[in-house]
């Protein structure tokens, strides 16, 4: 009988599990139109659903690109009814189009990560939902493969209280909860014996402990639990309104400061209305008191636009709704915007002694490196312990100075009997070394670099709308680049950049970039810089400042962007820089000066100068006089010279005025380089 009860055990486990299978999703395959919307998609128990979540713009498939884009805050939901999800790939179509690009992506459950143009996710749930990072931006998807061939649930996750044990409220309290095994039931409580169904945030308003559980057919979490303390505080507040502070700060965007009664407000990036105070993302808000300690500041919030969007690293932030209340003890706290925050009305609430531990300093302060940094903090207030982050990993108790050997963003606080000192931060660029433009130019994308060697200015062009210069540079070794960005002065043609200048390296539209430059000067020392002479270009010319000679040029009688043809319309050259141009003519031929670029993956030139060639025109090399020049001028000029025929003016390749066998080697050398040597 005992064998018989393993053999069943045995054979229910064996049956828990499912078969591994896949199931996929060719995006690229649906017939989908050009603009069409997304929405869902079913193949062998597997169900994708896209919804536009807190984008006002839907899940979509584009023929540019060739995928299907999810905007920020747009939502994927990947459901089995075969089994257990364990694994989704998801391919994009580049590193700058995915679900990371913008800002993380989360997930409700399992865990998701990126490498390049694929992203992953893994755990083991019948169904999962993805909300792309960030609120701008796209992915661009074209396959999703979903793996199926989870175990049955044996183990339910314990649910997570929203705000966690031990917040304080001072009249109510929302809470919510959340449980990362998908399906599962969560049940609370707030006696431990009478349980009700979670399906919504509550609200509690006195002192309570609430206890939560999570089920999922049959199988119970543990029960965990979260105590929320209702506190009484005294009326006695500093108010700042924004109807009342209008005018004390800036409706204009940018910095502004209100101070009052000893507490001042600064905001590092934001505005000041009628109807809001608002904080924009990424910027700071603090409040700094000098008579006495804040130990609660009370937020009135905007709908959508939450005080859920700060964060402090200084006491504990409660929210509720669009609302929010700050406690602690400190004479200075700071607030981050993840998103753009708003509130109409601040209450500051002081009392006690005034916070005297002051922040952490960094040694160096901010600052790039290119092997490895060592960093050392210090306090001033004596005795105080400091604490610190890297990349936002967990805080440690500092001892002694520690090494960086990546790029980092390093964030430490002070703290003496209970008082903590606000949050100080410093980030450490890791810089590569480069010595050429070629170098530059192959470096991944997002990549830091200073540069050594030599490097001179080929063309600049300012943008007056934005104030940005596109800086075109060549190397010693013919390798050009463009530095594009704001930190750059003006330079002449042929200026040669002092070293160790630094930018990042970046792709726009597959054109290498060198953007946010820094240090860019002109060192003193000039070059003479001439436009490479091609005939034809390809995308391997990308940067460089050339000239075509002879050129027939045409313009589409429906393009009205300035744009016009050659080289059998197949060519574009684009009026980029805004110079007096020639009304071109029919039958008449010009000389274009250009910066050669990419424009949907096909070359593209942005004109400098358009100069009509005056009288007959010869095209270097052209022997049998087709206007182009290939293998066949070859074949037609050794003819020439072994017949002894009449040599034409194009013939001269060397240009040492006359024709030889010496022709025939500089016409080879040109057709395998692609650049004429100079005349004799």
């Amino acid at each position: 009988m005992k064998k018989l009860f393993s053999l069943l055990t045995l054979a229910m486990l064996t049956m828990s599990a499912v078969a591994e299978t896949t199931v996929t999703f060719d995006l690229t395959a649906q017939g989908y139109q050009n603009g069409d919307e997304v929405t869902t998609l079913t193949s062998d128990g597997v169900t994708l659903t896209f919804d536009k979540g807190t984008n006002s713009n839907a899940t979509k498939w584009y023929d540019n690109g060739s995928s299907v884009r999810m905007y920020g805050g747009n939502t994927l939901n990947v459901a089995s009814t075969a089994g257990n999800i364990t694994k989704v790939e998801f391919t994009f179509t580049g590193t700058s189009n995915t679900m990371n690009s913008t800002a993380t992506a989360t997930v409700d459950a399992g865990t998701y990560t990126e490498d390049g143009t694929t992203g992953t996710w893994t755990g083991n749930a019948a169904s999962f939902t993805i909300t792309r990072g960030g609120t701008s931006g796209h992915a661009r998807l074209t396959v999703i493969t979903v793996t199926i061939g989870g175990e049955v649930v044996t183990t339910v996750a314990d649910p997570v209280f929203t705000p966690a044990d031990g917040a304080t409220f001072t009249e109510s309290q929302e809470i919510s909860l959340a449980c990362s095994t998908g399906g599962a039931t969560i049940y609370y409580s707030t006696n431990n014996l009478t349980w009700n169904e979670y399906t919504e945030p509550f609200t509690i308003t006195e002192t309570t402990t609430v206890y939560a559980k999570a089920a999922l057919n049959n199988v119970e979490s543990n029960v965990v639990s979260a105590t929320y303390t209702k506190v009484e505080v005294s009326n006695d507040y500093i108010a700042f309104n924004c109807a009342t502070d209008q005018g004390n700060g800036s409706t204009e965007r940018g910095e502004w400061t209100i101070t009052k009664d000893g507490i001042t407000v600064y905001c590092s990036d934001g505005t000041v209305y009628e109807n809001s105070y608002r904080v924009y993302q990424n910027a700071t808000l603090t409040f700094t008191s000098t008579v006495g300690a804040i130990t609660m500041i009370e937020f009135d919030g905007v709908s959508s636009y939450p005080i859920s969007r700060l964060s402090t690293e200084t006491g504990t932030l409660s929210t509720n709704g669009n609302n929010g209340i700050w406690q602690g003890s400190a004479s200075s706290v700071t607030f981050t915007a993840g998103s753009q925050a708003r509130a109409t009305e601040f209450r500051v609430y002081v009392n006690g002694e005034l916070a005297t531990v002051t922040a952490p300093v960094f040694d160096p302060a901010s600052c790039t490196f290119t092997g490895s940094q060592v960093v050392a903090l210090s306090c001033e207030t004596e005795g105080a312990a400091i604490y610190y982050s890297i990349n936002d990993g967990e805080y440690q108790l500092y001892n002694a100075p520690f090494t960086l050997t990546a790029t980092s963003t390093v964030k430490a606080y002070a703290e003496l009997n209970g008082t903590q000192s606000t949050t100080n931060s410093a980030t450490y660029t890791k810089r590569v070394e480069v010595t050429s433009v070629a170098d530059a130019n192959a470096l991944g994308n997002k990549v830091d670099f200073v540069y050594y060697g030599d490097v001179a200015v080929s063309y600049q062009w300012y943008n007056a709308n934005n104030q940005y210069y596109s800086t075109w540079i060549v190397d010693g070794q013919g390798n050009a680049g463009l530095i594009y960005g704001k930190q750059v002065p003006a330079l002449n043609q042929g200026d040669v950049l002092a070293e160790e200048w630094e930018a990042q390296k970046t792709t726009y539209n597959g054109i290498p970039e060198f953007q946010y430059p820094n240090n860019v000067a002109a060192s003193g020392d000039t070059w003479t810089i001439n436009p490479v002479e091609l005939t034809t270009v390809t995308t391997d010319d990308v940067n460089k400042y050339i000239i075509m000679k002879g050129q027939t040029i045409t313009a589409d009688a429906t393009d009205t962007t300035g744009r016009r043809y050659i080289n059998a319309d197949s060519l574009v050259i684009f009026n980029q820089f805004g110079v007096e141009l020639p009304a071109f003519e029919a039958d008449k031929t010009y000389d274009v000066v250009a910066i050669a670029t990419i424009y949907h993956n096909a070359p593209e030139l942005y004109i400098i100068s358009a100069t009509e060639v005056q009288g007959t025109n010869v095209l270097r090399g052209d022997v049998n006089q087709d206007q182009t020049v290939n293998i066949t001028d070859v074949t037609v000029l050794i003819d020439l010279l072994l017949g002894g025929g009449q040599a034409p003016a194009e013939a001269d390749c060397n240009l040492d005025g006359g024709v030889s066998i010496t022709d025939v080697t500089v016409l080879i050398d040109y057709l395998l380089s692609g650049v004429w040597p100079a005349a004799e």
